[in-house]
């Protein structure tokens, strides 16, 4: 049980910490807020993470890990085309937006304003998963094969990205201009998956 309520309080500190670091940073965050909000003395904060850089250090990577992490089984899947893991890591990073809208945020802030610290704490070499991906392999071969554009294939992946996570950036504009819903929105953003996975492939094979 000891076992279980430790896990537990680690657990509440950190879903507690991504919460104040989200909304004032690394530099704005202080211990004390961060056991307030967790509901826990500082005392027991600090026997849980020792400082600050500990605590953030903690949640950033499993940030990264969390948005960038989850799609190497997806893209290292020998099973599927490449089409088909474009439109798996569209679907899923749409609803992973869905769901964490908050998150690319908070580690693109922190990002552009620790860009040194950032690379020191991604220790997880997914930069180098990616780049050595059966999804760029295949990406590859098909360029050699004149199958397809000759393309960095990073270029597509960033794609991908970027037409997922701006509508998410941008909605309350979006919902304006469109004079949206809450319903409709949803709509909007499921028409977006289909949407954007036709026009990235069709770029792609239009040699």
């Amino acid at each position: 049980m000891e076992g279980l309520e430790s896990n537990k309080t680690e657990q509440q500190i950190l879903e507690a910490a991504y919460r104040v670091f989200q909304k004032k940073g690394k530099a704005g965050a202080r211990m004390q807020e961060i056991a307030d909000e967790a509901g826990i003395n500082k005392s027991m904060l600090h026997y849980y993470f020792r400082n600050k850089d500990s605590l953030f250090k903690k949640i950033f990577l499993q940030s990264i890990t969390e948005f960038l992490g989850s799609v190497i089984p997806l893209i290292n899947d020998q099973e599927t085309t490449w089409e088909e893991k474009i439109k798996g890591l569209i679907g899923h990073y749409i609803n992973f937006m869905r769901h964490r809208p908050d998150l690319p945020f908070f580690v693109m802030n922190e990002i552009n304003q620790n860009s040194v610290e950032f690379f020191n704490h991604l220790n997880l070499n997914i930069g180098s998963t990616l780049m050595n991906s059966y999804f760029f392999i295949q990406l590859q071969e098909e360029m050699k094969a004149g199958k397809i554009r000759n393309l960095n294939p990073l270029q597509i992946f960033i794609s991908i990205l970027s037409n997922v996570i701006f509508p998410f950036i941008a909605a309350p504009m979006i919902k304006r201009v469109g004079k949206m819903s809450d319903e409709d929105w949803d709509s909007f953003i499921s028409q977006r998956e289909l949407f954007t996975s036709e026009l990235i492939i069709n770029y792609i094979v239009k040699i």
